[in-house]
This record gives C-alpha cells, structure tokens and sequence, in this order.
C-alpha cells in the first residue's frame, strides 16, 4: 500500500474519531442519577454545562475514556467535586450547578479545569423524561428558554413542556 494510501486512511480515520467523542452530560434532581433529567448533548470535552438550577447528581454518556467533574456554582467554579468514569453516577456532597468532563489525557479538551468564564459555558439543550412503560423521550429546549423550561420540568410540568415542543416544531 502506498505512503499517501496510508497517511490518507490515518487522516480519515482521526477525523472520524474526532467527531463522535462528543459526550452528553446529564443532571439529574435525585441521589442515584434518577428523575427527570436536563442535558447537555454534544458537548466537547473541556466545555462548562451550566444549569439554571441545582441537581443531586450528574452522569456522562456517548464518549470513552474520559472522567467527568461538577461543580457547586455557575460557570464550573466554586467546590469541585471528584471525577467519575463514563455511565458512573457522581453524588457529590453539594448541590451541582455546572459540569464538564475530561479526556483521559487532556489531549482533546478545549478548555482547561479551572475555567470560570461565561463564554466558556453552555446550557442544557433538552430534557429527559421516562413515560409510565419507562421509554425515555426526549423534549429539546429552544435557545434562551433553558430557566423556563428547567422550571416546568421540576415542577413536574410535562405536558406544558410536550405543548410547548409541539408548537415549535
């Protein structure tokens, strides 16, 4: 095979692993990540998940090989909890506000583990909600409506939120 074959398939081949290391955080209302669940879906390693409320506990899915933090305040700062594996559930001691999770390595983060900028973070981008025969289903939030929705969510609201989803599509 020759030289540009293989420097081509390399190429290829990093690309494609780049693009699905993306990762979903999830925050969860309750001890041992259950309840009606706020995300951030493909979300780069490195990047702050802020919420507009508090959450028990938190959880990273869709990526390998990384470790995800939270935090006890907005924008990824204030008390940082310990890391927990992909699918683990991590039960800090404080209410989480924010997250961001970690390559193994840190070769592929975009930010560093101390950011507290407002720029470097993002809001959940829908909420999680298993029906009485447990399917989940998922309801996106449209931009600038992450407190609203949030709200309804926690206080249990699901058929606004369905209402709401079916007027914006």
């Amino acid at each position: 095979m020759s030289p540009f074959v293989n420097a081509l398939s390399i190429s290829i081949l990093a690309t494609f692993l780049s693009s699905v290391s993306a990762g979903t955080i999830r925050f969860y209302p309750n001890a041992g990540c259950t309840g009606t669940i706020f995300q951030c879906g493909e979300i780069n390693a490195g990047v702050c998940c802020s919420t507009s409320n508090v959450y028990a506990t938190v959880k990273l899915l869709d990526t390998w090989d990384c470790t995800i933090n939270a935090w006890s305040n907005y924008g990824c700062s204030g008390a940082q909890s310990g890391s927990a594996a992909v699918n683990e559930c991590l039960s800090p001691s404080f209410a989480i506000l924010s997250a961001k999770y970690f390559t193994i390595d840190h070769d592929n983060d975009r930010r560093d583990l101390n950011s507290t900028s407002s720029e470097d973070c993002v809001k959940p981008d829908s909420i999680v909600y298993l029906d009485d025969n447990n399917v989940e289903h998922t309801i996106r939030i449209p931009e600038g409506r992450s407190a609203v929705y949030e709200a309804l969510a926690i206080e249990g609201d699901i058929a606004t939120l369905k209402e709401l989803q079916r007027r914006s599509t």
